[in-house]
């Protein structure tokens, strides 16, 4: 996994401030697995995609508070969940790379909230395969 710093962090096209190095991903490519199969002596590789694991995943965390509006995050916490499966998000890189994006994403954890204006909730998103631009 690269090891970088995203310039924003975008959802349902909302630029959201994330905590410095949460940020972490699966593209959604999915696993495979190598079989043997095997006739008398001879035996060959056959390749299988995993489908239940074709999917991506982002965790990153972000602030309670917004230190610069003072908006909590828990409203917006109760939208995306509202919304189920109908949420985007992009990741947008800080310098060269190409914009991730992945679509019909959901916000899969129910967040640990800290009753304090400093905490730190972490979320858990899961969705499409990734599309770069």
């Amino acid at each position: 996994m690269a090891n970088y710093s995203p310039k924003q962090v975008n959802i349902n096209g909302t630029p959201i401030f994330i905590v410095q190095n949460s940020l972490d991903h699966m593209q959604g490519y999915g696993e495979s697995k190598v079989m043997v199969e095997i006739y008398g002596k001879t035996t060959r590789q056959v390749l299988a995609q995993d489908l239940e694991t074709a999917k991506s995943n982002i965790n990153f965390s972000v602030r309670r508070v917004d230190q610069d509006t003072n908006n909590d995050i828990t409203q917006l916490i109760k939208a995306w969940k509202a919304n189920g499966n109908a949420n985007t998000l992009s990741i947008i890189p800080d310098g060269p790379g190409q914009i991730q994006n992945f679509a019909q994403v959901t916000l899969t954890n129910d967040p640990k909230i800290e009753e304090n204006p400093e905490g730190v909730v972490a979320l858990t998103w899961e969705g499409s395969q990734v599309q770069l631009s």
